[in-house]
């Protein structure tokens, strides 16, 4: 038997998911779910839905992620980032987010860069981690499409940048270190939306952060992880190591940029691409094994409740 996806929104993102998911099984059907939310309990009683996807605009996440619990009550929701954008949704989203099967976008989670981390850390000895850096940009909020989005809109995306990009590198920030401080400067308003955002934080294990993401500058994507002895530069075409931290001319006694001793032939964009097609595979791999699924929602849960503490803690 085929196994039925609901999806509740149908742009480009939407396309995207369905593609991957067909990758995975050709037989999958998808129905699409209307913004009328009245009309969902028919569908039920017609279909046997395995799973639902939340793709619309930010906004109304919350609300169509209650929705798909109360009317596939037994199904696995998996909604887009960043799934809420307020704080007065906080407890309802911990609710939720406890009592309900739930996946959220946010693929950096599923992403080789905590792997890569990891393993030239230990290869190379290159002690704890002290500061994380992402600069990510590109002039989309100048473009006259940005204008007509619902990511320009203050109703449907008050944070702009912070809650359609920061997010990710928030969120996988907070995975690998839990925030323990954090404070975002927004600026760069268009529409009342911040085009710009910079987040300052540290992690509980005293590592700090710099995440700034930008609609409104010219074209950028690194991440940088700095560790005691070494530098993990990760940009659009590959990921290099600098090391060692020290390094001092013997003319000049000055010092140097460290040597580039590694590199992986592999991009942020391909990394990107392929976190997404894994995150969606966890999805279909959790509507096909129910024992799986219990496994691997409870990581999530924990995970969800941390992020959620996050976001209370730079909006709030």
């Amino acid at each position: 038997m085929s196994l039925i996806v609901a999806i509740r929104g149908d742009g480009s993102h939407a396309k995207r998911l369905k593609n991957i998911l067909l990758e995975k099984d050709k037989a999958i059907k998808f129905i699409n779910l209307s913004r009328n939310i009245k009309s969902w309990p028919e569908l039920k009683d017609v279909y046997n839905v395995a799973g639902v996807i939340i793709t619309s605009p930010n906004d109304t996440h919350l609300e169509y992620v209650q929705a798909s619990s109360r009317v596939f009550s037994d199904s696995l929701i998996y909604c887009e980032k960043p799934f809420i954008n307020n704080t007065f949704s906080l407890s309802k989203a911990r609710k939720l987010v406890v009592s309900e099967k739930l996946l959220l976008g946010l693929n950096l989670r599923n992403s080789e860069i905590e792997d890569i981390l990891a393993l030239w850390r230990d290869k190379y000895k290159l002690g704890e981690p002290i500061h994380f850096c992402v600069c990510v940009s590109y002039p989309f909020g100048l473009r006259d499409s940005y204008a007509k989005s619902w990511k320009s809109s203050k109703l449907a995306s008050p944070t702009g940048v912070l809650e359609n990009l920061a997010i990710h590198y928030i969120d996988f920030f907070n995975q690998l270190h839990r925030f323990k401080n954090i404070l975002a400067i927004q600026s760069n308003y268009k529409q009342e939306v911040p085009r710009t955002v910079d987040i300052i934080g540290t992690g509980a294990n005293g590592i700090s952060c710099n995440i700034h993401c930008s609609y409104a500058e010219g074209y950028c994507n690194t991440i940088k992880a700095n560790f005691e002895n070494g530098c993990i530069v990760f940009s659009d075409e590959k990921v290099e190591l600098f090391s060692p931290t020290l390094n001092i001319d013997a003319n000049t006694g000055l010092s140097i940029m460290p040597p580039m001793i590694d590199s992986l032939e592999i991009g942020l964009e391909q990394i990107f691409k392929k976190s997404l097609y894994t995150s969606m595979s966890l999805f279909y791999d959790c509507i096909k094994d129910q024992e799986y699924a219990f496994m691997k929602l409870e990581e999530q849960r924990i995970q969800n409740l941390s992020y959620l503490d996050a976001i209370e803690n730079i909006l709030g």
